[in-house]
């Protein structure tokens, strides 16, 4: 299971000094334990905030890194250049399916509510975004199949799984 590191910080020097520091932490980030790859996001040229995404093969290599003697010890010298360090740890497999349980949740057992989840939603949406686009005199496919794809996602992240996990929650956490 993949984990990734999310490091956001807010720049208060030059971006040279930073980009300075960025390339020492870079080097030691890559030579932890488990370290797959770095994605810097692009920085909004109206706000002063940098952020990176660090990728590690599990979790614990993960957080071994969070809490290295040589991070700790190059975050020392980030206080002069950057505040509100903000730092998340997430694990790819807990996407949906994290209720808080120190069990793991079988893999059927999470196939059977997605597709309670997600069969109604293939089912309506599609229907309504051709009516929709039918209305408008739009008869594009690919226009469609767009539509349908964001809202039967946002439909599934936001209100679907949410309430699916709450409805079959005991009986997920049951083995």
């Amino acid at each position: 299971m993949n984990s990734t590191i999310i490091v956001r910080y807010k720049l208060l020097a030059e971006r040279q000094k930073f980009d300075e520091w960025r390339e020492r932490m870079d080097a030691n980030s890559q030579l932890a334990d488990g370290f797959l790859d770095k994605t810097d996001l692009p920085l909004n040229p109206k706000q002063p905030y940098h952020s990176v995404v660090l990728r590690f093969d599990n979790k614990a290599n993960a957080q071994k890194w969070l809490c290295s003697a040589t991070r700790k010890k190059l975050l020392q010298e980030l206080e002069r250049i950057a505040i509100e360090r903000r730092e998340i740890l997430h694990e790819h497999d807990n996407f949906w399916f994290d209720i808080s349980s120190k069990k793991t949740i079988k893999k059927w057992k999470q196939v059977v509510v997605s597709i309670i989840a997600v069969y109604p939603l293939t089912q309506v949406i599609p229907i309504l975004v051709q009516l929709i686009l039918t209305h408008l005199g739009i008869s594009s496919t690919f226009v469609a199949g767009v539509l349908i794809g964001t809202i039967i996602s946002i439909c599934m992240v936001y209100f679907a799984m949410p309430l699916i996990l709450k409805l079959f929650k005991g009986w997920l956490e049951i083995d």
